[in-house]
């Protein structure tokens, strides 16, 4: 008589109960530090879209400031601006930015004493200058209203020279 022989097939092993717990549990302490990251991640994009949106302003404040006289430079007044860094009006909805204006003048000493070529500031009026003024320094101040505290303030300093006109 012939015999049949059956062959066993080979087992497969799968993962154990305790396996799968593990794995799972090294999965989800991974994803639950990256979710910790999104709000960090948030932050750091709305801070650098803000000093794109503020570099932006200044660049306006300072192309406004070269394209007027001289003379009429401490008469800027405050502007508006979006979230995009475009001027709009007052209480407006999209109002995002307040920008203000600050006019210092500034006199240059060129005579031959040890003082030379040294920089004085002079806070009077342009009118009642003493000294006469060679430049003045315009402080652009941008108050962001959606931050809070006195971390919505940035100040940019922009040297203007006298350029005669």
């Amino acid at each position: 008589m012939n015999r049949i022989r059956f062959q066993r097939l080979p087992v497969r092993n799968a993962f154990s109960l305790v396996e799968v717990v593990i794995a799972l549990g090294v999965t989800s302490f991974a994803l639950l530090s990256m979710v910790a990251l999104i709000p960090m991640g948030l932050m750091q994009a709305r801070e650098a879209s803000d000093t794109t949106t503020e570099s932006q302003i200044v660049q306006f404040a300072r192309n406004k400031i070269e394209m007027m006289p001289f003379a009429s430079i401490s008469t800027l007044t405050n502007g508006y601006f979006d979230n995009q860094g475009l001027p709009t009006t007052p209480g407006a909805p999209e109002q995002i930015y307040t920008v203000s204006y600050g006019v210092t003048n500034v006199s240059m000493s060129t005579a031959g004493n040890s003082t030379a070529n040294s920089m004085f500031v002079n806070t009077a009026a342009n009118t009642t200058a003493t000294i006469a003024t060679n430049a003045v320094v315009v402080q652009v101040s941008i108050v962001n209203r959606t931050v809070p505290g006195t971390a919505a303030t940035n100040v940019f300093p922009i040297v203007v020279p006298n350029s005669g006109f």
